[in-house]
């Protein structure tokens, strides 16, 4: 049977589209990832950050691929602490777990539950932890986000970064954390840590890798 050379020339197209696609797969996993966390504004609708020292709950072998620490103030004197790592697994980046972090740090976990709130014009699955050590309370809200999804767990963004690694060679993500002292009312802390998450949640996507 003779083949038309018109099929072999759209063999030969198609394996040579193939070749490239192949070539900027491989060359976009060996590529460092653009990093702009360190850009994160310092000042959010009337919240003003300041770079904080490594605390006692981060793990001293934190292998993050970039990561900020700060503490936010407004002008009616409440401040949160704001912590933002991302990891990717192609380049060492390895996720930790703040209900594991702080135990192993001193902090108890006293209460801890689960919930899907309207952050940002977006549901938003976080964990929301009560912490103490000695006479010193804090309530921390945190979540792992992968693109626009958002997880309250561990286990549940490694399932998804295990998925999105197969399919699309990309194993990155953050966490996402906020915590501050609570005073007589919890529920005035958490409410204050609700409205800064509001603020700074559409706003951090624009600073994390696609």
């Amino acid at each position: 049977m003779v083949v038309p050379k018109k099929t072999y020339l759209m063999v030969a197209v198609a394996l040579s589209l193939t070749a490239c696609l192949l070539y900027a797969h491989i060359i976009k996993a060996s590529s460092p990832v653009g990093l702009r966390l360190a850009e994160f504004p310092m000042e959010v609708d009337g919240w003003r950050g300041q770079d904080q020292p490594y605390p006692d709950w981060l793990p001293e072998t934190l292998t993050a691929n970039e990561f900020f620490i700060r503490k936010y103030r407004n002008g009616d004197g409440q401040t949160v602490t704001f912590y933002v790592a991302y990891f990717d697994a192609r380049y060492g980046g390895t996720t930790h777990n703040p209900n594991i972090c702080y135990p192993a740090n001193g902090w108890e976990i006293a209460q801890q539950s689960r919930s899907l709130v309207q952050l940002g014009g977006r549901k938003t699955a976080f964990t929301e932890m009560h912490v103490q050590k000695g006479f010193a309370k804090e309530l921390v809200l945190f979540y792992f986000q992968m693109g626009e999804r958002t997880f309250p767990g561990l286990s549940q963004y490694r399932r998804a970064a295990m998925v999105q690694g197969i399919i699309f060679n990309k194993i990155g993500g953050a966490l996402v954390q906020i915590s501050a002292p609570v005073g007589q009312a919890v529920e005035d802390t958490y409410a204050v840590e609700r409205d800064f998450l509001n603020l700074v949640g559409p706003l951090l996507e624009n600073y994390l890798p696609e």
